[in-house]
């Protein structure tokens, strides 16, 4: 379900309380390669690593990999918030926030998408005060 073909970036906009320029990046993921097309659980072999990470150098050619990033919030958020990837060098992608589907790159879509930015909506009863989870 997530086959990557390069470079991955994710940036997460929040708003200015939480950081001092209202974006958080980003640096480390977990991530785990498998045929599973639910999202893993903890129990899973998640591995940490850097990101922007370069598929390409470590993952066989058609294999699929999920990517799991934690961040926390001190409080709910009362203001609109966003998922920016800066490029998307994949064929097939959902994006999950604490386990809810809120996008998912379609074939209509997909077409020429490596070179695309995307900005994607979350919903903000989705974000909670303490930890939240992107799955993709």
């Amino acid at each position: 379900m997530r086959r990557l073909v390069a470079t991955l970036l994710f940036a997460f906009a929040l708003p200015a309380f939480a950081s001092h320029d209202g974006v958080r990046v980003f640096e480390r993921a977990d991530r785990i390669q498998t045929e599973a097309y639910l999202i893993p659980g903890d129990e899973w072999d998640w591995r940490p690593g850097a990101l922007p990470h370069n598929w390409y150098a470590d993952s066989p050619p058609f294999s699929q990999v999920w990517y799991r990033l934690r961040f926390s919030l001190d409080h709910a958020p009362y203001v609109g918030h966003s998922l920016y990837l800066a490029r998307l060098p994949v064929t097939d992608l959902t994006v999950y926030v604490n386990e809810r589907q809120i996008w998912r790159l379609t074939e209509r879509n997909a077409r020429g998408s490596a070179l695309t930015a995307l900005l994607i909506t979350v919903p903000t009863d989705l974000l909670r005060a303490g930890e939240n989870v992107i799955h993709l």
